[in-house]
């Protein structure tokens, strides 16, 4: 049914990705809007709500929220994907892609994925008529459009301030704020929580003579450096001498900070939400894997090292509760000699599919995950008592299968197994695959998840994973 002429400009320019007959690609024909394809078809009596993604797995997670959805409107409800890539295997209704960099690059029917950040990718949300006309069609048939998002920035900001928009994100004047190594740094050593030593760096020349005559003295040639701003190890490199700055990540950015390289054992990482200054929760502690400074993946923490996470989770989300932060986090340590916090990701981190089945099997008759965050968004609370909750030990882990620019990938005959089942039963799935796509720069190809049915050790996860990522890559 086409509830009016903007649904009728959407099916006529957008049409479907796949025919499921001939099972082949059909992309837009009119690539100016930086819309690669759509398949978007809106129903009647349906409430739609609208996930903007730069990466599919947060997508794939909003099962909770529908069911939530449908008993607070007593109706039917579906989730539209705006995605910045094409979309797995595990989506294949209401999906956009927007990215005009594959636009730009599109040639044929030929699948092609480009890496794009999440606040370019913000940007071209905010730019686009396409997407803005079909929020408008929705705020004008919908009492509320909850917009669901997997990073906040400023970009965002006039959904923020649409009465008829619930954005189900952090305010993106805090994440602006808090998204600040070097504001994080200073908050930490406030809260009396260990960070490692070093020293911010104004500019270049400051550089020179910070590195030459007061670190290297003292912590010798090998250094960390961050800009105050990335993700992923976007904006971070480890250096030996002045010209290994000079070739690094962010020699052309000028403030950041000059780190002592600590004697990294792990690297590990607590989620949760806030709900305002008195109510928050830790969900989960797992451990990162990590390639010099870039995030692999997660397997289980070492246990002698919860008590002290968790105390230190709790003094930093506390006081971001009191300034007025709301929605899910999470703090990445460092274990050198002790324990170091190192950063702030006002966000959703890698491993939440993990943490939110998890968590499901820890707390089975709790609220799940993501109705706490809905909870404390509307709300400012989570409506339930939480004292009880227990941080989930359910061993997993989970990786990364990245892949180089240039690389095509094929087609994989694993079957598709829901990652709820994996967590239920045990075993190992395959998700975020994007089969038969050519990448045109560096990128994310699936991701790998290990549940084991029986006491392993973290190494041997860690195998298991890359044995699975070594098959799916031949």
């Amino acid at each position: 049914m086409v509830i009016n002429r903007i649904l009728l400009y959407i099916n006529l320019n957008y049409i479907n990705i796949e025919d499921k007959n001939t099972q082949k690609m059909k992309f837009n024909k009119n690539l100016k809007e930086g819309i690669l394809y759509s398949n978007l078809e809106l129903k009647s009596n349906t409430h739609y709500v609208i996930s903007l993604n730069h990466d599919p797995k947060y997508s794939c997670q909003n099962e909770s929220i529908i069911e939530l959805l449908k008993s607070k409107y007593n109706q039917n409800v579906e989730v539209i994907n705006i995605l910045s890539n094409l979309a797995p295997r595990e989506l294949t209704e209401n999906i956009i892609v927007l990215n005009e960099k594959l636009c730009q690059d599109h040639m044929g029917d030929e699948k092609k994925f480009t890496y794009i950040d999440p606040r370019d990718f913000n940007n071209e949300i905010q730019n686009s008529s396409y997407i803005n006309n079909l929020f408008d069609l929705l705020t004008s048939k919908q009492k509320k459009v909850e917009i669901i998002s997997f990073l906040n920035s400023p970009e965002l900001s006039y959904l923020e301030n649409d009465a008829n928009i619930n954005l189900l994100a952090p305010k993106s004047s805090l994440i602006g704020t808090l998204d600040d190594k070097i504001l994080q740094r200073k908050m930490s050593i406030e809260l009396d929580i260990p960070v490692p030593e070093g020293f911010i760096i104004e500019n270049k020349d400051d550089f020179l003579d910070t590195y030459l005559s007061k670190y290297v003295p003292y912590f010798g040639k090998e250094a960390y450096i961050c800009l105050p701003q990335g993700q992923g190890g976007s904006g971070s490199d480890f250096i030996s001498s002045v010209e290994d700055y000079k070739n690094s990540k962010i020699y052309h950015g000028n403030k950041f900070l000059l780190l002592e390289k600590l004697n990294l054992k792990s690297s590990i990482t607590s989620f949760g939400i806030i709900a305002n200054e008195n109510e928050n929760i830790i969900l989960g502690i797992t451990e990162m894997i990590m390639d010099g400074v870039n995030y692999q993946g997660n397997i289980p923490v070492k246990k002698k090292y919860i008590n002290e996470i968790h105390h230190y989770t709790k003094k930093i989300a506390n006081h971001l509760g009191k300034m007025g932060y709301v929605g899910s986090y999470n703090f990445d340590f460092m274990e050198g000699d002790k324990i170091y916090f190192t950063e702030i990701n006002p966000r959703k981190g890698g491993s939440t599919p993990e943490i939110m089945q998890t968590h499901k099997i820890t707390n089975p008759n709790a609220l799940e995950l993501l109705e706490l965050e809905y909870n404390a968004f509307i709300d400012h609370s989570f409506n339930t008592k939480t004292d009880n909750y227990q941080i989930p030990m359910v061993p997993f882990g989970v990786k990364l299968a990245k892949v180089k620019k240039g690389y095509k990938s094929k087609s994989i005959d694993e079957p598709f197994i829901p990652e709820s089942e994996i967590f239920q039963n045990g075993g190992i799935g395959i998700y975020d695959f994007i089969p038969n796509t050519k990448f045109l720069t560096d990128g994310k190809l699936a991701r790998v998840v290990y549940v084991p049915n029986k006491p392993t050790s973290r190494e041997a996860i860690v195998e298991k994973l890359d044995q699975q990522i070594e098959k799916i890559l031949k």
